[in-house]
């Protein structure tokens, strides 16, 4: 299962807060009930997935990171990160977490491969697809490393089969 938080460029009231943290809650609750869903119009920058891998979309979108749809993720199982900037500036993402993952991303011309690789750099307009395995039941931190408010998380956990 997998669920994100961000936080928000623009300030707002605690009830903001508050709301943000019901929807959390309620999309992992839908997200356990919820199926894989299907892939449909995926165009030729964006990877399809394999046979036996998952993956989930992440937007940077207005200064703040957006789930795309939700997706269920499970560890031990090839995932793959979908990173579209619908922005008009630069956004970074970095996480610790990677680090310690043997990661290939690759995305318009742009190819790396490796461990030790803490983020990337997506330009505006751009998508880059981020491949790897956890091993297990993880939290994947992540923030712009160019804009300090963009941040957000990603569980990847097990999920017992029915």
């Amino acid at each position: 299962m997998t669920t994100m938080k961000t936080s928000s460029a623009l300030p707002g009231p605690d009830n903001r807060t508050a709301a943000r943290r019901a929807m959390l809650v309620l999309s992992a609750i839908w997200l356990c009930l919820s199926a894989w869903p299907a892939i449909l119009g995926a165009d030729e920058s964006t990877p399809s997935p394999g046979p036996h891998e998952q993956r989930i979309e992440v937007l940077m979108r207005n200064y703040d990171f957006v789930l795309a749809q939700p997706a269920q993720l499970r560890f031990g199982i090839p995932t793959v990160i979908i990173l579209r900037n619908q922005d008009i500036v630069p956004h970074g993402f970095s996480s610790t977490a990677m680090a310690q993952l043997a990661i290939q991303a690759h995305g318009e011309g742009v190819a790396v491969q490796g461990k030790g690789i803490e983020g990337f750099r997506v330009d505006p307009g751009k998508t880059l697809a981020i491949h790897l395995v956890t091993d297990r039941s993880n939290r994947i931190l992540f923030n712009c490393d160019l804009h300090p408010q963009m941040k957000g998380e990603l569980f990847v956990l097990e999920i017992p089969a029915a």
